[in-house]
């Protein structure tokens, strides 16, 4: 049929299904069905080319270009409301994975938002776009979750917005009640690459290891051009059994497949405060060696702070302050427009511990971890934790670190007896009795 037919194609599909299920359907659910669409075929080709990028990947070309298609969309239909709704959620996410943190994403992502609610105020699409602005813009979960809960009554078998909830509910330490959304959202979208990663991540934070692996397996058969099922599948080994030589394999087939300048952002990004997997093991070098900031698809400040951590473990000093220098300059920048951003604060203490200014690195690290304690949010916090740790223990304060280590090991994280072991970065505490006792706990019996 031709694209302008697709609207009468729809309704026609949906009364056929919904009359051979024998279901019918009440008038809230038409009118929610209805509202905020459009009649433009312009600008649902637009809606749907940026719908399909949506559900790719979380990355940023991914996203940027769904934010393109969207913009396309509501410029050829103003009137477009779930266009909008769309856009607005991924300029709020565009700004939540630090692609652009700018108070200029976030207000892109307030008047679409606030678009989308004027000419849909009941449609789910906007319900779901607010919730998401409050979550990501906002860390406002109590807000979000009011929104995301307006939707799932109309829509209880909703997978993108089971999805949302259970990223706020993770947010909240309540790991149990995330999971079962997530694993819910998999009923329903079962080839979603990006709902079985959430789910391994979950699985994976949880300590649940068999089941991690199974959702990033799946989520790398979905996405097998998406970096970040590798990347955690790898740390999953290294926190499971210590296995450095499985990660690494996992870390090499994703580079096999993944052109390196995409695949190594995934590396150091976000939460993730070390990426000792590549830069400890000289048989990545020539990888990181032939990487440029021109070719690195990722944060710039971040694509140093990688330079700097491979240059400490050769004990290159001069290049690691030099790398450290150049993350440092960016952080500082970032730091004057946004002085309480807790993720920008954490690599900004990681570049002063590659430049040897301890005292500044703990004071900042300091701050972002009392920012973000794991009480207000269970998946960063434990990260800047960690963070906080690995500063300390550049700082020769290695009973710090080991206390915060210990602490780590008793919520959802990455940390494990088998990660202490394992994992290079932590290896200026392993003559440390303390540490030793710690990384020994749990430990397989030989």
């Amino acid at each position: 049929a031709e694209l302008g037919e697709v609207f009468r194609l729809q309704s026609e599909i949906a009364e056929r299904v919904t009359t051979a299920l024998d279901v019918a359907l009440r008038a809230p659910e038409r009118a929610a069905l209805a509202a905020g669409g459009t009649r433009n075929p312009d600008a649902y080709d637009f809606y749907l080319r940026g719908m399909d990028y949506l559900g790719r990947t979380n990355q940023s070309d991914d996203l940027r270009n769904a934010a393109r298609l969207f913009e396309q969309a509501v410029k050829a239909d103003p009137g477009f409301a779930q266009a909008h709704a769309r856009l607005s959620r991924v300029h709020a996410q565009i700004y939540w994975h630090h692609y652009d943190r700018t108070d200029a994403r976030l207000q892109l992502a307030k008047q679409a938002a606030d678009a989308a609610r004027s000419l849909a105020p009941d449609a789910p699409e906007t319900h779901v776009a607010l919730g998401f602005y409050h979550y990501w813009g906002e860390l406002d979960y109590e807000s979000a979750l009011r929104e995301f809960e307006l939707v799932r009554r109309q829509q209880p078998s909703n997978s993108e917005l089971l999805q949302a909830i259970a990223y706020v509910e993770r947010r909240r330490g309540r790991w149990e009640e995330s999971l079962a959304r997530f694993v819910e959202a998999l009923r329903y979208d079962p080839r979603s690459g990006v709902r079985n990663f959430e789910a391994g991540d979950n699985y994976f934070s949880l300590r649940l290891f068999p089941e991690a692996e199974h959702y990033l397996d799946r989520a790398r058969t979905l996405s097998p051009d998406w970096n970040n099922p590798y990347i955690y599948k790898a740390w999953m080994y290294v926190s499971w059994r210590g296995d450095l030589p499985a990660a690494r394999a996992v870390l090499r087939d994703g580079l096999a497949r993944i052109e390196a300048g995409r695949f190594a952002p995934g590396l150091l990004t976000g939460d993730r405060v070390s990426a000792s997997l590549v830069t400890a093991d000289t048989s990545f070098a020539p990888m990181l060696d032939g990487l440029s900031l021109a070719s690195y698809a990722g944060d710039s400040a971040r694509y140093h702070l990688l330079k700097a951590e491979a240059a400490m473990f050769r004990r290159d000093t001069a290049a690691e302050r030099a790398s450290g220098d150049s993350a440092r300059v960016l952080l500082e920048s970032r730091r004057r427009a946004r002085p309480d951003d807790e993720k920008n604060l954490a690599i900004l203490a990681l570049a002063y511990s590659h430049l040897g200014r301890h005292a500044e690195a703990i004071r900042v690290a300091e701050q972002a971890a009392e920012h973000l304690p794991i009480e207000k949010d269970a998946v960063s916090g434990p990260f800047l934790q960690s963070n906080l740790a690995l500063v300390y223990m550049a700082a020769g304060r290695h009973d710090r670190a080991i206390a915060i280590l210990q602490r780590l090991l008793e919520v959802p994280s990455w940390i494990t007896p088998a990660e202490l072991r394992a994992d290079p970065i932590w290896a200026p505490l392993r003559a440390n009795p303390r540490f030793r006792t710690l990384s020994a706990e749990l430990a397989p019996a030989t």
